[in-house]
Parts: C-alpha cells; sequence; structure tokens
C-alpha cells in the first residue's frame, strides 16, 4: 500500500537533561528532543501488516548547558542527528529485529575538533544505538529554542517546530532515560 504522506503521526519527547554520568565517560545537563514518524496501530492485521514497515525516521538533538563527555567539555554546546532506519525504529520493542540505522550528524560550528568527536559520541552512547550507521558528520550552526509549549530545532536542512498540542510531551529526570 504507498502512502501519499510519509508522517502519519509525529510522537514527540522532550527532556530536560538531569545530570547524566555516562559509566564514568562525563556528566551532562541541558535539553534533549526526539521526534519520530509514527503509526498508530489499533488492530491486529494492521499491526501485523505495517508494523514494520512505518516509524522509520527521527530526529534527536542534544543542548548541553554544562558538562563533559570523554574529558571534554561541552559547554553550551548542541548535536542534533537524523536517522533512518530500515524498518520501524521501535519494532524491537514490541519483539521485532532492531532497526538497522544510517544518520547524519550535525555538530555545534562552534565546536572545535574535540568537542565534535565528543557531541557525536555522546550522541551515539545516549541514544542506546538509535544514531547507528553514522554516514555523515556536518558542522553545522544550530538553532535550539524550548520556549515552553514550543520547541524549536534546525540544524542544516533539518528542521523540527513542535508545539505542546501536536505531540506528547514528557519531562523525565535524566538524559540518558529519553530515547525509547
Amino acid at each position: 500500500m504507498k502512502r501519499g504522506m510519509l508522517v502519519a503521526a509525529l510522537v514527540v519527547l522532550a527532556s530536560p537533561l538531569a545530570l547524566l554520568s555516562a559509566g564514568g565517560k562525563g556528566a551532562v545537563s541541558g535539553e534533549y528532543v526526539e521526534a519520530r514518524t509514527a503509526e498508530v496501530f489499533t488492530g491486529g492485521c494492521i499491526m501485523g501488516s505495517e508494523a514494520e514497515t512505518v516509524g522509520k525516521n527521527a530526529v534527536l538533538a542534544w543542548k548541553v548547558n554544562q558538562g563533559s563527555f570523554n574529558g571534554v567539555s561541552l559547554d553550551g554546546l548542541t548535536v542534533v542527528a537524523a536517522v533512518a532506519g530500515d524498518r520501524n525504529l521501535g519494532i524491537d520493542e514490541i519483539g521485532g529485529a532492531k532497526a538497522s540505522t544510517r544518520s547524519a550528524v550535525f555538530v555545534d560550528s562552534r565546536a572545535n575538533a574535540a568537542q565534535q568527536l565528543a557531541l557525536v559520541a555522546m550522541a551515539t552512547e545516549l541514544s542506546k544505538g538509535l544514531v547507528g550507521n553514522i554516514v555523515e558528520v556536518t558542522p553545522s550552526a544550530i538553532e535550539f529554542a524550548d520556549r515552553g509549549k514550543e520547541i524549536h530545532v534546525a540544524a542544516g536542512q533539518v528542521a523540527l517546530d513542535v508545539s505542546a498540542a501536536a505531540g506528547e510531551r514528557r519531562r523525565k529526570s535524566g538524559l540518558g532515560d529519553a530515547p525509547r
């Protein structure tokens, strides 16, 4: 069945990044937002036929207010990942095989070379495998604005504008808990 629309629904997670300690790799605080394409499944026949074929794209963004990762200070820097999978990114949560992903990562253009590497490593670690095969890393001016009921993220050709009315917005205590 062909779909005229790429996005059937949008799932949004937003979290303040409380202090995160990543197994001795560092601690950061700031904000995290994730938006995924998704489908709402209402019956077994739909679930069986489309569960793997939709929900294959996501945008993840981390804004570090302060902290370090792998011994590198990331104060005030941001990283954005655009992720495309070969199947639904959450299919493993219901017993399917984990999606194989390709990611384009946008690192803050203000970051030096060591900070860029640390931002990519942090995004890879904190996404719990969602930021998979990285095919491109691009330094970019990144906008990340959390206006309470609205979040705006833009990096290169990737842009995300979300309002609380457009999707579910959840607050969690830790950056590492955010991706699902």
